[in-house]
């Protein structure tokens, strides 16, 4: 199923995945710590891809362009993971589904993974569990894919982003005031190239960070969760909830450079 036909579909399933992970986790049972486990990795993939933002940097906004397949199989798994959640919030396990990934998503030749647990290895609700851990693990290695796939035409941009030509020169001199204090007897050429290097690579992580800080921001799932509470009115209600814990939102971030950042401001 290709999502550039479906409009949001990405944002959808993963908005979908998100609001059936809460939902669990504020009314888990014995097995809370595994199931927000399972959700503070779904909140980081999501973070780290941006799946969850509402704005041009959405994966369905043609950030999979050149990347058809990954597209397809972000899908699969997405919605391979919402069923496995709604049969864990129904307390059955539809054990022809629930247990193993799609034949298409079988990508054992690619990432070395053997397959999923058979039925009879799980028991009762938890079946789908192993499943839902298998597919973010997967989930994972296609956003590093991402990510990688769009680094190089986003630097390309980088240098031609900049706040003004004062700014710029003011901090340039800054740089070099800073390396010829360092390295007294450095060549000026030598120097005037260390400048470059600095400059450009602040403008880089600079430009990463704010990149990052925009894949990290959420967009409103509300709207699915009311749907998915819509679809399960006449569903049995969970079970009483046992630990209030919450896992925080992640937000990809990038290192400090140390003493430079001091100085570059």
């Amino acid at each position: 199923m290709d999502s550039t036909t479906q409009g949001q579909g990405l944002f959808n399933a993963a908005s979908s995945c998100a609001a059936l992970f809460r939902r669990l986790t504020e009314a888990s049972n014995q097995q809370d710590a595994r199931l927000l486990h399972l959700k503070s990795q779904f909140d980081g993939w999501a973070a780290f891809t941006g799946a969850l933002t509402a704005d041009r940097q959405c994966l369905d906004n043609n950030r999979l362009f050149q990347l058809p397949d990954v597209e397809r199989n972000l899908m699969i798994l997405l919605r391979m993971i919402e069923r496995n959640l709604r049969g864990l919030i129904l307390g059955t396990s539809d054990k022809g589904r629930s247990s193993e990934l799609p034949a298409s998503v079988k990508m054992g030749d690619v990432d070395g993974h053997p397959g999923l647990p058979k039925p009879e290895e799980s028991s009762g609700v938890l079946t789908g569990l192993p499943a839902v851990s298998e597919a973010l693990s997967r989930m994972n290695k296609l956003g590093a894919a991402i990510r990688r796939s769009s680094r190089d035409s986003r630097m390309q941009n980088v240098l031609a982003k900049t706040s003004g030509a004062c700014r710029k020169e003011c901090l340039l001199g800054r740089v070099y005031e800073f390396i010829r204090q360092e390295f007294p007897n450095a060549r000026d050429s030598l120097v005037e190239q260390s400048v470059d290097a600095v400059y450009e690579q602040r403008e880089k992580l600079l430009h990463l960070q704010r990149h990052n800080q925009k894949l990290g921001t959420q967009g409103d799932t509300r709207q699915a969760s009311l749907s998915d509470s819509g679809r399960h009115r006449s569903q049995p209600s969970l079970p009483a909830c046992v630990s209030s814990r919450g896992t925080s939102e992640t937000e990809a971030s990038i290192p400090d450079s140390g003493h430079m950042t001091t100085l570059l401001g």
